[in-house]
């Protein structure tokens, strides 16, 4: 059964990529309302907010990241001097 849907979406690739297209097209058209022509949307309360939060999380996450690499490239260091 499954073979026979197979070969028929197979035969049928074209008219089923048209239809899907103006289905798209129809969708995205009546998505949009009429009124919101003049409709705008201020981002600068989320932008604040987000850099906001983010500030005290870099700054710790750049400690952080920098022990571990101080320590990984030291003990690196360390092993190329102890090998002898």
């Amino acid at each position: 059964m499954f073979a026979k849907i197979k070969a028929f979406v197979k035969r049928q690739a074209d008219k089923i990529t048209v239809a899907l297209a103006a289905v798209t097209v129809m969708a995205a058209g009546s998505a949009v309302p009429a009124h919101a022509e003049g409709l705008t949307v201020d981002y600068s309360a989320i932008v604040t907010s987000i850099t906001a939060q983010l500030t005290p999380a870099l700054t710790a996450a750049l400690g952080i990241a920098g022990v571990i690499l101080g320590v990984k490239y030291g003990y690196r260091f360390f092993k190329s001097f102890s090998r002898g």
